[in-house]
């Protein structure tokens, strides 16, 4: 901020290298690493005094013109210093002879003002990122809640065969999706792609290559050799969701505290083929308990053996 100064002013700029034909203008200030130049008329600006500490000012020395043949009537003067905004002064009527005093002060107020201007338009920008990522979470949640609808409505139909079904399988590890069609041969129409880890409702099994089966509300036909042996029978699998007929199990547990998903094999050996992976949380219905390593169990439809460290 500059302004006139309004102090004792002091004749002591002629050791400062001005000439009875310069203008003078002093500057008092307490910054002693400013910076000054004339950017319209350079050559104008004759001198610029060091820094005095004792006076804390700065002495200019400038060439005046002549208003009546042509001169100007002002000056521009650039004062700069590091870290603050630059300020450009108009000095008027320019003489020879004449001093003008000046005080150069700090405009922290307005700076302040400036950098709580800054700092709150950065707050507002971050709000608004805030209050655009809540919008985005809450869509994201729309989204999963409404899949998990979905997917609850599509299992709630794919595990309720509209007839009454013979048995419960699943596919026997294909290396595609499995097609399933409207008449027994294959070159029916396809009206389905199962799933490889689908379940699949037996209805019929009385074709020699087909059967009639149902998948994720689906209900046709699909190849038996793309469907696992090993499966209830319709003793106690006849719409029926879980293996819980009295006289065919001995007793009913669960999974202990187990890191994974349960491996059920076909033969009670660690090295047998895995037959289907049983979800830790699963009804576990133990067929025969008299292996020392493996029980013979039912889980989930499935008929196989786990280890019995895995069981409560």
């Amino acid at each position: 901020m500059i302004e006139k100064y309004n102090g004792t002013q002091d004749v002591f700029f002629k050791s400062k290298g001005c000439t009875p034909e310069d203008g003078v203008i002093v500057f008092y200030t307490e910054f002693s690493n400013l910076k000054f130049n004339m950017p319209d008329t350079p050559k104008r600006l004759r001198n610029i005094s060091a820094f005095d500490k004792e006076k804390n000012c700065y002495v200019l020395c400038i060439q005046p013109t002549d208003n009546e043949i042509g001169g100007i009537s002002k000056y521009s003067i650039d004062i700069t210093i590091e870290g603050y905004i630059p300020a450009i002064y108009e000095i008027k009527a320019v003489r020879a002879g004449d001093t003008q005093y000046f005080t150069i002060k700090s405009s922290f107020d307005s700076q302040q003002a400036e950098i709580q201007r800054l700092q709150n338009e950065l707050t507002k920008y971050k709000n608004a990122a805030i209050q655009q990522q809540r919008v985005v979470e809450q869509q994201r949640q729309k989204q999963t809640q409404q899949y998990a609808a979905n997917e609850q409505n599509r299992r709630s139909t794919s595990y309720s065969p509209n007839s009454t079904y013979k048995y419960r399988t699943t596919f026997d590890n294909p290396p595609f999706n499995v097609p399933l069609r409207v008449e027994p041969n294959v070159n029916s129409k396809e009206i389905y792609e199962c799933p490889i880890n689908a379940e699949v409702y037996v209805i019929d099994d009385s074709n020699d290559i087909f059967s009639k089966v149902f998948v994720n509300g689906h209900t046709g036909y699909l190849s038996k050799k793309a469907l696992k042996t090993n499966v209830i029978n319709s003793y106690y699998a006849n719409n029926s969701n879980s293996y819980n007929n009295s006289n065919s199990y001995k007793f009913q547990t669960t999974f202990g505290d187990v890191p994974f998903n349960v491996p059920l094999r076909a033969e009670p050996n660690v090295n047998s083929k895995e037959i289907y992976t049983c979800p830790k949380n699963s009804t576990v219905y133990v067929i025969d308990d008299s292996g020392n390593v493996f029980f013979k169990v039912q889980v989930n439809g499935h008929i196989g053996y786990v280890s019995q460290m895995c069981l409560k």
